[in-house]
Protein backbone atom coordinates (compact mmCIF):
# COMPACT_ATOMS: atom_id res chain seq x y z
CA UNK A 1 0.00 0.00 0.00
CA UNK A 2 1.30 3.53 -0.94
CA UNK A 3 0.50 6.74 1.41
CA UNK A 4 2.33 9.41 -0.52
CA UNK A 5 2.72 9.03 -4.28
CA UNK A 6 5.15 11.67 -5.74
CA UNK A 7 5.35 11.99 -9.64
CA UNK A 8 7.23 13.60 -11.53
CA UNK A 9 7.72 17.00 -9.21
CA UNK A 10 9.43 20.06 -10.78
CA UNK A 11 9.58 23.20 -9.10
CA UNK A 12 11.79 26.48 -10.11
CA UNK A 13 11.98 29.51 -9.06
CA UNK A 14 12.40 31.89 -12.12
CA UNK A 15 15.45 30.15 -14.64
CA UNK A 16 16.48 27.93 -11.58
CA UNK A 17 15.22 24.53 -11.00
CA UNK A 18 14.76 23.72 -7.61
CA UNK A 19 13.36 20.10 -8.07
CA UNK A 20 13.11 18.53 -11.62
CA UNK A 21 11.85 15.45 -11.98
CA UNK A 22 11.24 13.91 -8.44
CA UNK A 23 9.98 10.34 -7.86
CA UNK A 24 9.26 8.45 -4.91
CA UNK A 25 6.57 6.98 -2.71
CA UNK A 26 6.07 6.18 1.06
CA UNK A 27 4.49 3.40 2.74
CA UNK A 28 2.49 4.00 5.64
CA UNK A 29 5.07 2.79 8.77
CA UNK A 30 8.14 3.57 6.34
CA UNK A 31 10.86 6.17 7.25
CA UNK A 32 12.12 7.19 4.43
CA UNK A 33 15.66 9.50 4.74
CA UNK A 34 15.78 12.80 1.85
CA UNK A 35 19.52 13.47 1.67
CA UNK A 36 21.62 15.41 -0.77
CA UNK A 37 23.43 18.26 0.07
CA UNK A 38 22.87 21.84 0.54
CA UNK A 39 21.53 22.99 -2.46
CA UNK A 40 20.02 19.90 -3.41
CA UNK A 41 16.27 20.67 -2.75
CA UNK A 42 14.92 18.74 0.14
CA UNK A 43 13.16 21.78 2.03
CA UNK A 44 11.79 22.62 -1.64
CA UNK A 45 10.31 19.09 -1.96
CA UNK A 46 9.06 18.99 1.04
CA UNK A 47 6.91 22.06 0.59
CA UNK A 48 5.43 21.11 -2.08
CA UNK A 49 4.36 17.95 -0.28
CA UNK A 50 2.98 19.85 1.97
CA UNK A 51 1.12 22.08 0.25
CA UNK A 52 3.40 25.40 0.86
CA UNK A 53 4.61 25.41 -2.63
CA UNK A 54 3.01 25.21 -5.78
CA UNK A 55 4.69 22.70 -8.52
CA UNK A 56 5.75 23.90 -11.44
CA UNK A 57 4.78 20.05 -12.71
CA UNK A 58 4.10 16.65 -11.52
CA UNK A 59 1.73 15.01 -9.10
CA UNK A 60 1.77 14.68 -5.57
CA UNK A 61 -0.83 12.34 -3.58
CA UNK A 62 -1.39 11.65 0.06
CA UNK A 63 -3.42 8.54 0.22
CA UNK A 64 -4.86 9.57 -3.17
CA UNK A 65 -6.02 13.22 -2.57
CA UNK A 66 -4.12 16.10 -3.52
CA UNK A 67 -2.45 17.96 -0.54
CA UNK A 68 -4.11 21.27 -0.42
CA UNK A 69 -7.63 19.26 0.43
CA UNK A 70 -8.53 19.97 3.85
CA UNK A 71 -8.99 15.90 4.49
CA UNK A 72 -4.79 15.88 3.42
CA UNK A 73 -4.00 18.85 5.88
CA UNK A 74 -5.66 16.57 8.86
CA UNK A 75 -3.41 13.33 7.69
CA UNK A 76 0.09 15.30 7.49
CA UNK A 77 2.47 16.99 9.85
CA UNK A 78 5.05 19.13 9.18
CA UNK A 79 8.07 20.30 11.56
CA UNK A 80 10.22 22.55 9.67
CA UNK A 81 13.79 23.78 10.09
CA UNK A 82 13.25 26.54 12.20
CA UNK A 83 11.22 25.93 15.80
CA UNK A 84 7.51 27.20 15.67
CA UNK A 85 6.35 27.59 19.21
CA UNK A 86 5.48 30.44 21.37
CA UNK A 87 8.34 31.62 23.98
CA UNK A 88 6.01 32.76 26.40
CA UNK A 89 3.49 29.69 26.46
CA UNK A 90 4.52 26.92 28.46
CA UNK A 91 5.04 23.41 26.76
CA UNK A 92 1.68 22.29 27.96
CA UNK A 93 0.07 25.64 26.63
CA UNK A 94 2.02 25.01 22.90
CA UNK A 95 0.67 21.58 22.63
CA UNK A 96 -2.98 22.85 23.85
CA UNK A 97 -2.55 25.64 21.12
CA UNK A 98 -1.54 23.36 18.16
CA UNK A 99 -3.77 20.41 18.91
CA UNK A 100 -6.78 23.43 18.86
CA UNK A 101 -5.16 24.39 15.33
CA UNK A 102 -5.68 20.92 13.91
CA UNK A 103 -9.55 20.96 15.70
CA UNK A 104 -9.14 19.46 18.67
CA UNK A 105 -11.23 20.33 21.66
CA UNK A 106 -12.21 19.39 25.47
CA UNK A 107 -11.33 15.46 26.27
CA UNK A 108 -9.82 14.86 23.33
CA UNK A 109 -7.54 17.46 23.42
CA UNK A 110 -6.42 16.57 26.59
CA UNK A 111 -6.11 12.84 26.15
CA UNK A 112 -4.03 13.73 22.89
CA UNK A 113 -1.54 16.54 24.81
CA UNK A 114 -1.13 13.55 27.93
CA UNK A 115 -0.14 11.11 25.15
CA UNK A 116 2.21 13.06 23.69
CA UNK A 117 3.13 14.19 26.53
CA UNK A 118 4.25 10.53 27.41
CA UNK A 119 5.49 9.53 23.50
CA UNK A 120 8.17 11.96 23.75
CA UNK A 121 8.76 11.78 27.65
CA UNK A 122 8.05 15.67 28.02
CA UNK A 123 6.45 15.38 31.65
CA UNK A 124 9.22 17.05 33.34
CA UNK A 125 9.41 19.90 30.69
CA UNK A 126 5.41 20.78 30.72
CA UNK A 127 5.21 23.35 32.87
CA UNK A 128 8.10 25.03 31.98
CA UNK A 129 8.17 28.23 29.36
CA UNK A 130 9.47 27.73 25.76
CA UNK A 131 12.31 30.52 26.07
CA UNK A 132 13.41 28.43 29.34
CA UNK A 133 14.25 25.35 27.48
CA UNK A 134 17.40 24.23 25.57
CA UNK A 135 17.64 24.37 22.01
CA UNK A 136 17.63 19.81 22.19
CA UNK A 137 14.13 20.43 24.47
CA UNK A 138 12.58 22.49 22.04
CA UNK A 139 13.28 20.89 18.94
CA UNK A 140 11.30 18.14 20.80
CA UNK A 141 8.55 20.15 21.79
CA UNK A 142 8.76 21.63 18.14
CA UNK A 143 8.41 17.48 16.82
CA UNK A 144 6.02 16.73 19.52
CA UNK A 145 3.28 19.64 18.25
CA UNK A 146 3.97 18.52 15.07
CA UNK A 147 2.44 15.46 15.50
CA UNK A 148 -0.15 16.14 18.38
CA UNK A 149 -3.03 15.22 15.84
CA UNK A 150 -1.58 11.50 15.07
CA UNK A 151 -0.76 12.22 11.41
CA UNK A 152 -0.41 9.23 8.78
CA UNK A 153 1.92 11.35 7.32
CA UNK A 154 5.09 13.14 9.19
CA UNK A 155 7.78 14.89 7.32
CA UNK A 156 10.51 16.58 9.26
CA UNK A 157 13.39 18.85 7.86
CA UNK A 158 17.06 18.63 9.96
CA UNK A 159 15.14 17.64 13.29
CA UNK A 160 18.65 17.34 14.58
CA UNK A 161 20.50 20.29 13.40
CA UNK A 162 22.52 21.71 16.26
CA UNK A 163 21.89 19.00 18.73
CA UNK A 164 24.05 17.36 21.07
CA UNK A 165 24.10 13.60 21.00
CA UNK A 166 21.83 13.64 23.86
CA UNK A 167 19.22 15.64 22.29
CA UNK A 168 20.07 14.13 19.21
CA UNK A 169 19.29 10.19 20.15
CA UNK A 170 15.81 11.61 22.15
CA UNK A 171 14.48 12.72 18.19
CA UNK A 172 15.90 9.86 16.18
CA UNK A 173 13.79 7.50 19.30
CA UNK A 174 10.95 9.53 18.91
CA UNK A 175 10.77 9.08 14.90
CA UNK A 176 11.03 5.29 15.05
CA UNK A 177 8.45 5.09 18.17
CA UNK A 178 6.14 6.94 15.87
CA UNK A 179 7.00 4.61 12.55
CA UNK A 180 5.99 1.81 15.07
CA UNK A 181 3.03 3.34 15.16
CA UNK A 182 1.89 3.59 11.49
CA UNK A 183 3.45 6.72 10.79
CA UNK A 184 5.08 6.99 7.58
CA UNK A 185 7.96 9.91 7.93
CA UNK A 186 10.12 11.67 5.50
CA UNK A 187 13.28 13.16 7.41
CA UNK A 188 15.91 15.35 6.17
CA UNK A 189 19.30 14.88 7.88
CA UNK A 190 23.21 15.59 7.16
CA UNK A 191 23.92 13.01 10.19
CA UNK A 192 24.44 10.46 7.94
CA UNK A 193 24.76 7.61 10.09
CA UNK A 194 21.02 8.54 11.83
CA UNK A 195 20.31 7.96 7.93
CA UNK A 196 21.56 4.18 9.13
CA UNK A 197 19.76 3.82 12.10
CA UNK A 198 16.23 5.03 11.62
CA UNK A 199 15.46 4.68 7.84
CA UNK A 200 13.85 1.97 6.09
CA UNK A 201 14.52 3.82 2.24
CA UNK A 202 16.82 6.76 1.17
CA UNK A 203 16.27 9.24 -1.66
CA UNK A 204 19.20 11.00 -2.20
CA UNK A 205 18.93 13.88 -4.75
CA UNK A 206 21.79 16.20 -5.80
CA UNK A 207 20.76 19.79 -7.82
CA UNK A 208 17.15 18.73 -7.79
CA UNK A 209 18.23 15.12 -9.46
CA UNK A 210 17.49 11.66 -8.27
CA UNK A 211 20.68 10.24 -7.74
CA UNK A 212 19.58 6.87 -5.92
CA UNK A 213 16.71 5.92 -4.37
CA UNK A 214 15.18 2.53 -2.97
CA UNK A 215 14.92 -0.19 0.35
CA UNK A 216 18.25 0.60 2.44
CA UNK A 217 19.48 -2.92 2.28
CA UNK A 218 19.32 -2.68 -1.99
CA UNK A 219 21.38 0.49 -1.85
CA UNK A 220 23.61 -0.89 0.93
CA UNK A 221 24.09 -4.30 -1.15
CA UNK A 222 25.39 -2.40 -4.07
CA UNK A 223 28.72 -1.48 -1.94
CA UNK A 224 31.84 -3.34 -1.46
CA UNK A 225 31.32 -5.51 1.66
CA UNK A 226 34.13 -4.68 3.39
CA UNK A 227 36.41 -2.21 2.22
CA UNK A 228 39.82 -2.33 3.53
CA UNK A 229 41.55 1.18 4.22
CA UNK A 230 45.37 1.55 4.99
CA UNK A 231 46.44 4.69 5.97
CA UNK A 232 50.27 4.88 5.62
CA UNK A 233 53.60 6.28 7.33
CA UNK A 234 53.89 9.30 4.74
CA UNK A 235 50.30 10.01 4.74
CA UNK A 236 48.94 8.21 1.96
CA UNK A 237 45.67 6.30 1.94
CA UNK A 238 45.28 2.68 0.22
CA UNK A 239 41.72 1.65 -0.11
CA UNK A 240 40.73 -2.30 -1.11
CA UNK A 241 37.43 -3.37 -1.68
CA UNK A 242 38.66 -6.76 -0.65
CA UNK A 243 37.10 -9.15 1.78
CA UNK A 244 40.61 -10.64 2.62
CA UNK A 245 41.90 -8.46 5.42
CA UNK A 246 45.52 -9.95 5.26
CA UNK A 247 45.67 -10.27 1.53
CA UNK A 248 45.04 -6.56 1.69
CA UNK A 249 47.68 -6.11 4.58
CA UNK A 250 50.33 -7.94 2.75
CA UNK A 251 49.87 -6.22 -0.14
CA UNK A 252 51.99 -3.41 1.00
CA UNK A 253 55.14 -1.93 2.95
CA UNK A 254 53.75 -2.95 6.54
CA UNK A 255 56.79 -0.68 7.78
CA UNK A 256 54.99 1.80 6.78
CA UNK A 257 51.26 1.04 8.11
CA UNK A 258 49.68 3.38 10.31
CA UNK A 259 46.75 2.14 10.39
CA UNK A 260 44.09 -0.24 9.40
CA UNK A 261 40.74 0.89 8.89
CA UNK A 262 37.81 -2.12 7.78
CA UNK A 263 34.76 0.00 6.78
CA UNK A 264 31.11 -1.57 6.42
CA UNK A 265 28.51 -0.54 4.05
CA UNK A 266 26.84 2.50 5.14
CA UNK A 267 24.33 5.32 4.30
CA UNK A 268 28.00 7.76 4.27
CA UNK A 269 29.69 5.43 2.28
CA UNK A 270 26.85 4.95 -0.51
CA UNK A 271 26.09 8.76 -0.33
CA UNK A 272 29.57 10.21 -0.87
CA UNK A 273 29.83 7.41 -3.40
CA UNK A 274 26.41 8.76 -5.63
CA UNK A 275 27.04 12.17 -5.04
CA UNK A 276 31.00 11.93 -5.94
CA UNK A 277 29.51 10.21 -9.00
CA UNK A 278 26.78 12.56 -9.69
CA UNK A 279 28.85 15.72 -9.44
CA UNK A 280 31.33 13.94 -12.19
CA UNK A 281 28.85 13.63 -14.51
CA UNK A 282 27.34 17.05 -13.91
CA UNK A 283 24.62 19.02 -12.63
CA UNK A 284 23.25 15.57 -10.52
CA UNK A 285 23.09 13.28 -13.81
CA UNK A 286 24.47 10.22 -12.25
CA UNK A 287 22.27 7.17 -10.96
CA UNK A 288 22.41 4.49 -8.17
CA UNK A 289 20.01 2.04 -7.17
CA UNK A 290 16.29 2.69 -8.89
CA UNK A 291 17.27 6.72 -9.05
CA UNK A 292 16.72 8.58 -11.69
CA UNK A 293 17.67 11.87 -12.85
CA UNK A 294 15.92 15.10 -10.85
CA UNK A 295 17.66 18.93 -9.61
CA UNK A 296 17.43 21.74 -6.48
CA UNK A 297 18.91 23.98 -4.79
CA UNK A 298 18.60 23.58 -0.93
CA UNK A 299 19.92 25.97 1.31
CA UNK A 300 19.93 24.56 4.85
CA UNK A 301 22.17 26.07 7.16
CA UNK A 302 21.38 23.99 10.28
CA UNK A 303 20.07 24.27 13.53
CA UNK A 304 16.72 26.81 13.68
CA UNK A 305 17.46 27.94 9.99
CA UNK A 306 14.70 29.29 7.93
CA UNK A 307 15.40 27.43 4.57
CA UNK A 308 13.39 27.97 1.08
CA UNK A 309 16.24 25.75 -0.27
CA UNK A 310 16.07 26.24 -3.84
Amino acid sequence: MTLLEVESLTKRYGSITAVDDLSFSVAPGETLGLLGPNGAGKTTTMGCIVGLLEPAAGRIAIDGLAPKSKTVSAMVGYAAQRTALYLSLRVSENLAYFGGLYGLRGRALAEAVAKIIDLFDLDSLTGRRVNDLSVGQAKLVHLASAVIHEPTLLLVDEPTAGLDVSARRRVIDAIRRLATQGTAVIFSTHYLEEADEACDSLVIIDHGRRVAAGPLGDLLATDPDPATIIRLGNGDTVSFDDRDLMAAINSVDQDQIAEVVVERPSVRRLYERVIDSSDADGAGTGNAGTGNASTEADSNTGDDSSSADG
